[in-house]
């Protein structure tokens, strides 16, 4: 039977083919489905392009394929090769404990409690799909009433899970479907959020992922840095977990993602809200406004369920999504054969605040230092800033800003030849997460920190009560927090030695 729905690897990525196209390119004799120069955008594997001797060259697919599911193999040309508005599956989520055991675990998305109802007595299981499992039953009264909820489904993959609720509310599907695909030979993962990628997903150059595989990886070429990390043997088969990046955007390296069902992309599906005003779970985005404007870009398309009027303003590779909030929840998809991307958009009074995105700042050493105001310079003058989102650091004096830095995601970005009289200012979006000052003090009681600590535990001699009325000295510990935690647990104690009271009052009360 004829395919309609056929594409090839070309140096800008997998595009859209017609038969007259690929027949210019390759005239005369067939192109077998072994040769990998077409592939079937519904299903993803190879298809061979027929010699025309008989008929019009056509595509179609081979008696050879693994896979004989193919909807347009089996209902013809008609088949859209779209996904269908609400229909998603739910997070998959690795843990790797040690180099021979994982886990997995699925993600259950929060749901309105005017949906959920009561709790009481109510249950889910999770029964896994492929082999003989024992099911896991989890209470609704262990759901998380803030963000998404993981729950572990042992650690053999299963090719899928059946979900079943102990009530008939059917409203629930929309939020949990009844059955999650899972891993019949392997799957990728991306490494930072360890969360499965879904069929078709997008991958890109330089991003490490994990391969979950029954394989041993051979062959793989010079595109193609893999790592055993983890081996795990169930009875008679084992899974193995490869650490994968792929170095340059070529065709053995698509291909090799494609195995997989990933497509390699330089401009993977992204699409996140510009307006209004939000805060934002994983998978849920809160808002109150009846309007809604949200970035979107990558090879896919946009659908709202329930379904609703979009309007689309392109600009490139990108495009500004604008349309009405007529319901209360709705989800916006976007997708190719699958759904690669959702987000549950949420109607209700925003009356509480998102929490500010924690930022690790650490010297050459690895050791974390604090925010505030410092009299010591960090080693060698440089700070080494990581933070989960994209954002700025910016350096700047009384008088002006000295520089700016870009700031990626979960990439460690190092700050040098840093001076006194400066203030370091991180941002994430515009929210100000970490700042410190460093200011010089030209008077004896200058000193590090660390050395001063030493030399008060290393105080020995006569024990002196102290009263609490000496407290006041820690206002003058403010950039002296680890001195500050030692004078603390003395005024509790109520007594130190007496040599380590007059070092204290020399660099911390006002007669100097």
């Amino acid at each position: 039977m004829p395919l309609t729905h056929v594409c090839m690897w070309t140096k800008h990525g997998w595009r859209h083919v017609t038969a007259r196209e690929a027949e210019r390119l390759y005239p005369g004799g067939t192109v077998s489905a072994r040769s990998g120069l077409f592939m079937c955008e519904i299903c993803g594997q190879s298809v061979s392009l027929t010699d025309g001797n008989i008929l019009t060259r056509y595509f179609k697919h081979s008696k050879e394929e693994k896979s004989k599911d193919c909807p347009e193999r089996t209902f013809g040309a008609s088949v859209s090769n779209t996904f269908q508005a609400g229909v998603h599956e739910l997070p998959i989520r690795i843990n790797i404990t040690s180099q021979k055991h994982f886990g997995l675990e699925l993600g259950f998305l929060l749901v309105p409690a005017s949906v959920l109802g009561k709790r009481d007595g109510k249950t889910i299981t999770i029964q896994p799909i492929g082999f003989s499992s024992a099911s896991f039953v989890y209470s609704f009264s262990r759901l998380n009433v803030e963000g998404i909820t993981y729950w572990s489904i042992g650690d053999r993959p299963a090719k899928a899970y059946r979900i079943s609720i102990s009530s008939d509310n059917s409203k629930l599907s929309n939020y949990w479907p009844n059955v999650v695909e899972g891993i019949e030979d392997g799957a990728v993962f991306d490494k930072s959020t360890r969360k499965k990628l879904p069929y078709d997903a997008d991958v890109q150059i330089g991003h490490t992922y994990y391969l979950l595989t029954r394989h041993r990886l051979y062959g793989l070429g010079k595109h193609i840095n893999a790592t055993e990390i983890c081996t795990m043997n169930f009875q008679w088969e084992y899974w193995r977990i490869y650490e994968v990046t792929a170095t340059a955007f070529e065709e053995d390296t698509a291909r090799f993602f494609l195995n997989y069902h990933c497509r390699l992309t330089k401009c993977p599906v992204s699409v996140y809200p510009l307006w209004p005003v939000y805060v934002e779970s994983p998978y849920l985005i809160f808002y109150k406004d009846n309007n809604m404007k949200m970035f979107f870009q990558g090879d896919a398309k946009p659908k709202l369920f329930p379904e609703r009027y979009i309007n689309n303003i392109a600009t490139g590779n990108a495009s500004i999504l604008s349309f009405q909030c007529e319901e209360r929840q709705q989800m916006l998809s976007a997708g190719r054969t699958k759904v690669l991307e959702y987000l549950y958009l949420w109607k209700k009074e925003l009356d509480y605040k998102a929490e500010i995105p924690t930022v690790k700042v650490t010297d050459i050493n690895d050791e974390e230092k604090l925010p505030g105001e410092r009299n010591v310079l960090p080693k060698q003058q440089i700070l080494i800033v990581l933070a989960p989102f994209d954002g700025t650091v910016i350096l700047q004096n009384e008088k002006s800003v000295l520089r700016k830095y870009d700031l990626e995601a979960n990439k460690r970005l190092i700050v040098d030849e840093l001076k006194f009289g400066t203030e370091i200012q991180i941002l994430q979006g515009l929210d100000c997460a970490w700042t410190v000052n460093y200011i010089r003090r030209f008077d004896e009681t200058t000193v590090d920190e660390t050395e001063l600590l030493k030399r008060l535990q290393n105080c020995r001699g006569n024990s002196i009560s102290v009263s609490h009325a000496i407290g006041s000295m820690a206002a003058k510990m403010q950039s002296y927090p680890k001195v500050k935690l030692w004078f603390y647990k003395r005024v509790r104690q109520g007594y130190m030695p007496d040599k380590a009271l007059l070092l204290l009052e020399k660099y911390f009360t006002k007669e100097r």
